[in-house]
């Protein structure tokens, strides 16, 4: 037999093993690509909902604030009527309040 060829047992079961090893490294490349993706998945859905949160906080205090100092009250803590261009921007909250 020829001295640089090796027996043809030998060869299928360093292919065999060498076929594992890459099976055994592309499925762990492949769990940490995926436990990854989800991992970074959670940061941002949890970052953009607490940003979503804060933005729609933040907005609805402006317009509370907006709206308290376009309101007048008597002492008698009726409101009372003022063309005020602060009013025209909340028209839903005029007209709920009766004026």
């Amino acid at each position: 037999m020829n001295a640089h060829r090796p027996d043809p047992p030998a060869a299928a079961a360093d292919v065999e093993v060498r076929g594992s090893l890459i099976r055994r490294l592309f499925l762990s490349s492949l769990l940490w690509v995926v436990a990854t993706l989800l991992a970074g998945g959670f940061v941002l859905t949890f970052a953009f909902a607490d940003y979503v949160q804060k933005k729609f906080e933040a907005d609805l205090m402006r317009r509370l604030d907006a709206l308290i100092g376009a309101a007048e009250v008597d002492e008698l803590f009726d409101r009372l009527p003022r063309d005020d261009e602060a009013l025209a921007r909340f028209p839903a909250a005029v007209a709920a309040s009766g004026s």
